[in-house]
């Protein structure tokens, strides 16, 4: 885990650094430093009164998610009913969809569009 420092405190300990032994003043040094550490990204602390407001919007999600229905699975069926269209039936509900070519796969259509079922199930070793 990284290590979390105020930019006041690293900026104010650089400013208390001796200058150099020999007589030579360090500001110019110490003005690259503290350049550097203004423009290093800060990460801000969050309240606590924030923790705890995530704390129940995980607990309402949860909830949420527990009483949601839990998804419905089915398959396109290949059926006839029209001459000129591909018309697949989906297991779940029984509505008929017609696609002018191709498989419902085909079309981008992973799920019913009437009763949201999703169509993930194998018929005759198609997926569709």
């Amino acid at each position: 885990m990284s290590d979390l420092i105020s930019r006041q405190a690293a900026i104010k300990a650089i400013e208390d650094l001796q200058d150099c032994y020999n007589g030579f003043s360090d500001t110019y040094d110490k003005a690259c430093i503290i350049g550097v550490i203004e423009e290093v990204p800060t990460i801000e602390a969050v309240p606590l009164e924030d923790y705890r407001s995530m704390e129940q919007t995980v607990h309402k999600l949860t909830q949420a998610l527990a009483e949601a229905e839990p998804i419905k699975h089915g398959r396109w069926k290949e059926t006839e009913y029209s001459a000129y269209d591909d018309s697949y039936r989906c297991s779940a509900c029984g509505e008929v969809w017609e696609f002018i070519k191709g498989t419902p796969k085909d079309n981008g259509a992973n799920y019913c569009p009437n009763c949201g079922a999703r169509m993930d199930e194998v018929e005759n070793g198609k997926t569709y």
